[in-house]
């Protein structure tokens, strides 16, 4: 029998286009106050120490080891003369600061190189690369802490010294040495890790 009554209204068929743009909802704007960054304190060695609290003067270490610094940046060099070139700068270096006590953070290391010639700027870097490691060392800290700031400088000597090898033969050599002196940071010395010195400064 067929049903004459009231016949419903067709349903309404929403694309999926039309929902997706009922479901986006656009968030209320909410003004942030702006915050200035602040430094923490950190500890002594980091960037901040430099512009704030200098360590207080203490005893300056400085001493001399006979060592020549090869001129190593236009030299070719088997890797295992380089080895062992530097592993002896290392050990005469450390030899040489074994009786001192290294000062607290911040500090200013000055590497004088002593030679019959001097060297060009990227020439004198290079060859304090020995002696660099071993006074990060000797520290107990990386040699790029911000901590040790380094100045480097170098010297001319004309004067000559005789030298014995392990089986009794003697020659002359020129007089090379490296002068290292270590002392407390002050603000006076700025904040640039690495500072290469027109002239030496004369000797504590």
């Amino acid at each position: 029998m067929l049903d004459t009554g009231r016949i419903p209204p067709p349903r309404r068929v929403r694309s999926s286009r039309a929902r997706d743009r009922e479901r986006i909802v656009t968030p209320a704007r909410v003004s942030l106050p702006v915050l200035a960054p602040t430094l923490s304190p950190g500890r002594p060695g980091d960037a901040t120490a430099f512009t704030g609290s200098p360590t207080a003067p203490g005893p300056v270490v400085a001493v001399e080891v006979p060592l020549h610094l090869a001129p190593v940046g236009n030299r070719r060099e088997h890797p295992l003369g380089r080895a062992r070139r530097t592993r002896r700068e290392i050990a005469a270096i450390l030899g040489a600061l074994a009786r001192h006590t290294p000062p607290p953070l911040p500090a200013v290391v000055l590497l004088v190189r002593v030679g019959w010639n001097r060297l060009d700027v990227d020439g004198l870097v290079a060859s304090v690369k020995g002696p660099i490691d071993a006074l990060a060392r000797w520290f107990e800290v990386d040699d790029r802490d911000p901590g040790l700031r380094w100045h480097l400088a170098q010297e001319t000597t004309r004067e000559r010294r005789l030298v014995r090898d392990g089986i009794g033969h003697a020659r002359w050599e020129t007089a090379c040495l490296v002068r290292i002196v270590v002392r407390a940071w002050q603000p006076s010395d700025g904040t640039d890790p690495l500072r290469v010195l027109v002239s030496a400064p004369e000797a504590p």
